[in-house]
């Protein structure tokens, strides 16, 4: 027998066997004969190097955050804590899952603009964008005639309650400002093309009128009660009220996955 293709993905059997799924067996406790095969599904695509990847990210936090290896200088352990660090590989692998759960949407149209949100350095745009929040997923739109790109929506994955910072990425100084910049940017650049990003240049990309944001929580939380989402010690009372008051205006969507782990490697 051959090789799985990389459409197909690898089988069952092979999943089971692999280590990042002997992690995440926890997720599929429990659950359906249904829903261990959607859930399956999603784990199929995740990539074979999944623990190497969260390990890479949880780096490229502690530096974002100052914290340096060797040197003198404490290390990982002693500077963050080990709950924090489990707390930050959780959080990205629940990013990870709802990515996965809606790689429908993911286009080279969808990708190129999510990957210059994340990295502007990268298209040589880093001063026009690199002070903007950009989400985990963006929902895109093609016209087949005229070709027009039109942002529909951000999704944003939550895995713990919302803090501060979510609702600064949420109110309209956050992803929203962020898109009416960066599509004041797109439309003003004829260069797109040598910078890498083909499947936008020479096309406008213009933000709808009926822009959305969409939040993706694990299906543990109460999405119906605003409150149970927000991690409330983070705020005082007018600002939690604001928090609620702009739940209401975003779309709560649960993923389907909540029993991630306790702890990674």
């Amino acid at each position: 027998m051959g090789e799985p293709s990389a459409e197909s993905g690898p089988t069952t059997s092979e999943l089971q066997e692999n280590r990042p799924i002997d992690k995440l067996s926890p997720c599929l406790e429990k659950d359906t004969d249904e829903q261990r095969q959607k859930k399956l599904a999603i784990l199929k695509g995740l990539s074979p190097s999944l623990i190497t990847e969260l390990h890479g990210h949880l780096q490229a936090v502690t530096v974002e955050e100052g914290i340096f290896f060797g040197g003198g200088k404490k290390n990982n352990k002693e500077k963050l804590g080990e709950e924090k660090d489990k707390r930050i590989l959780r959080g990205k692998l629940f990013e990870m899952l709802v990515e996965q759960e809606n790689a429908q949407s993911r286009t080279p149209v969808s990708e190129e603009i999510l990957g210059l949100m994340h990295n502007p350095d990268r298209f040589g745009l880093a001063r026009e964008l690199g002070l903007y929040r950009n989400p985990d997923l963006a929902f895109v739109k093609v016209d087949e005639v005229t070709g027009r790109i039109t942002i529909e929506a951000a999704g944003e994955a939550k895995l713990g309650r919302l803090d501060y910072r979510s609702f600064r990425q949420f109110e309209t100084g956050g992803f929203i400002k962020g898109f009416q910049v960066l599509t004041a940017v797109l439309n003003g650049r004829k260069d797109l093309a040598d910078s890498g990003l083909r499947s936008i240049a020479g096309k406008e990309v213009i933000l709808s009128d009926s822009f959305k944001q969409i939040l993706i929580v694990p299906s543990d939380r109460r999405a119906g009660d605003k409150r149970d989402l927000i991690k409330t010690k983070d705020f005082r009372r007018r600002n939690l009220d604001q928090m609620v008051a702009l739940l209401d205006q975003i779309e709560i969507k649960e993923n389907l996955f909540f029993r991630l782990p306790k702890f990674l490697p």
